[in-house]
């Protein structure tokens, strides 16, 4: 559908870069005017400018973003298409990119939680470009490996987790089918898919709920209907009840809170997919969307507690990262004394404990050596690991 799109809008966009040509062309021949006239003495009206047109917009396009700063993500949203979409089968690109570092982890997170609100996002700076991000609206679907699931969630010593990033998410960890994927004929046209097919392009055909010039996004809201209302409350009561420390889902209490908002919104996508976006949601449907929500939240638990990573193999990958990266000189810091990480590395690493137990394993995965020499103890960082994901055994 997204190719269909700019396929279908080629000329259009064609003509709108050259619009804008045109603009940035009139300008700079204003403006050379101004600088040329300010230099001379010109009559008493002033140098003879015209007013310059308004500048033409560029026409937008559906966007699926995949290697993006949060700073980047803002800005293109604010100027883009309304409805985008951070996207991807191999989400490596994703966490390991440098909006995921620790320095901008943070921010990158809080701004998707933002957009998952829908809430407004305002930007102001004084050497770079000020906008502000409202009637926008964001998806994310990430595909992972295992051990980069991991590293996203001790990214900047468990933020993900702290800010209610990964709560927002429908976690699933489908049990592996090798050795069973055995060759069968398919239908990719049965019937069930066809009709499936033409549904999503129905939908995604209609026009864009969104005031034409700002883009500023503004969809119908679809109601709950009393039963389906009623159901849904206690489906929130059942979830609510279990997150004390005692409870079924004490140690996924983040993502249990999240439960019942996340039951509404798939109990709307069912809604429209099956009626239209218009009219009231049913009480079989919110039924069935409480059912969906409970079993990702069990997918939770069960995801979570399989990639629980002890401390030290997380501060262990932190402590690799960080070497892998240019110190003041330029280079990396692949031989360091444990002085200068104490005085100098990550933050959680200045403590002589935890530097010494991250160290431990990176010795114990021959990751990292311990070299003495005449000015003391040095660590060095196995050749062999450089520019690689970490992948270290607890």
């Amino acid at each position: 559908m997204q190719q269909d799109f700019r396929d279908q809008h080629v000329a259009e966009v064609a003509e709108a870069e050259s619009d804008v040509a045109a603009w940035q062309a009139e300008r700079d021949g204003m403006l050379a005017k101004i600088k040329s006239a300010s230099g001379r003495k010109t009559s008493k009206n002033g140098p003879n400018i015209s007013q310059p047109v308004r500048k033409p917009h560029k026409v937008t396009m559906p966007t699926f973003y995949e290697d993006v700063t949060p700073e980047a993500l803002a800005q293109e949203i604010a100027a883009g298409w309304p409805s985008a979409a951070l996207w991807s089968d191999e989400a490596a690109l994703i966490v390991g990119s440098h909006g995921m570092s620790d320095e901008s982890a943070l921010r990158y997170f809080g701004l998707l939680n933002r957009f998952w609100d829908g809430n407004c996002f305002e930007r102001f700076r004084t050497t770079a470009k000020s906008f502000t991000v409202t009637g926008r609206r964001l998806t994310c679907s990430l595909m992972m490996q295992q051990i980069v699931l991991c590293r996203l969630i001790s990214a900047a010593g468990g933020v993900a987790r702290g800010v209610g990033f990964l709560a927002r998410f429908l976690l699933a960890w489908p049990r592996s089918t090798m050795g069973t994927r055995i060759y069968r004929d398919c239908d990719l046209d049965g019937p069930g898919l066809v009709k499936w097919d033409a549904k999503i392009k129905e939908l995604l055909s209609l026009p864009l709920p969104a005031d034409p010039k700002t883009k500023v996004l503004d969809p119908p809201t679809i109601f709950l209907s009393g039963k389906a209302r009623n159901q849904w409350i206690e489906f929130h009561n059942d979830a609510e009840r279990e997150l004390s420390l005692t409870g079924q889902f004490g140690d996924i209490a983040d993502f249990a809170a999240k439960a019942a908002e996340n039951a509404a919104r798939i109990a709307g996508i069912f809604w429209v997919v099956e009626k239209g976006p218009s009219g009231e949601v049913d009480a079989e449907t919110m039924q069935g969307a409480a059912a969906i929500s409970s079993w990702h939240l069990h997918e939770a638990r069960r995801v979570i507690g399989a990639t629980k990573v002890p401390q030290a193999v997380a501060d262990a990958v932190l402590l690799e990262a960080w070497m892998q990266k240019p110190g003041a000189s330029g280079v990396p810091r692949t031989q360091i004394s444990p002085r200068e990480i104490l005085h100098e590395g990550p933050s959680r690493l200045r403590e002589k404990e935890r530097r010494d137990a991250a160290a431990e394993v990176m010795f114990r995965t021959k990751r990292m050596f311990e070299t003495k020499t005449p000015n003391g103890i040095v660590w060095t960082l196995n050749p062999k690991v450089m520019g690689k994901s970490s992948g270290f055994g607890a």
